[in-house]
């Protein structure tokens, strides 16, 4: 099952990337680099989305087997109907790596952003595959291979960033 799941926006990004290599040596921090990022419409929204970080201020720490991360960014989150969502994230993550490089948890705490894709446990925990605005804490277990076994958010709110771009009739 592919799947992919991000907090913080390209936060995660920059962990798939540059996490597995650094998590094998010293600590070492990097600065985060914005992005633009396009999803098609079979992965999340059931139509194209475009996910564009304005601002980002920040930064992340490697350890052996960790990635802690704490910043704000600025964003938005447009369809291809033009509709558009602007977010602020603010908060920190933890990111948890296995001995071998593999994902293995995913601690945040804030208000930060996920999605899922159709088969990911997470999409039925928060009514379907989608982006989704949390507020308060998220944690995310990973199997070895990789795929996604569980997404608990404990806070006060949970915005369907989907349902807030849908065309409405």
């Amino acid at each position: 099952m592919r799947f992919v799941t991000v907090l913080l926006s390209a936060t995660l990004l920059l962990v798939a990337l540059v996490g597995p290599a650094a998590a094998k040596g010293k600590p070492d921090r990097a600065p985060y680099v914005p992005e633009v990022i396009a999803y098609p419409a079979d992965l999340y929204c059931g139509f194209d989305v475009l996910l564009a970080d304005n601002f980002a201020k920040g930064m992340g720490h490697f350890t052996d087997t960790r990635f802690v991360f704490a910043g704000t960014y600025k964003g938005t989150v447009t369809s291809r109907h033009g509709t558009t969502f602007y977010y602020r994230l603010a908060g920190n993550v933890k990111v948890t790596f296995r001995a071998d490089g593999s994902l293995a948890q995913v601690v945040a705490n804030g208000t930060f952003m996920s999605w899922y894709e159709p088969g990911d446990p997470a999409a039925v925990a928060f009514g379907g595959p989608g982006i989704y605005l949390h507020t308060g804490r998220l944690v995310e277990r990973y199997a070895p291979n990789g795929a996604l076994i569980s997404a608990i958010s404990t806070g006060p709110r949970t915005t369907d960033i989907c349902a807030a771009l849908a065309p409405q009739d």
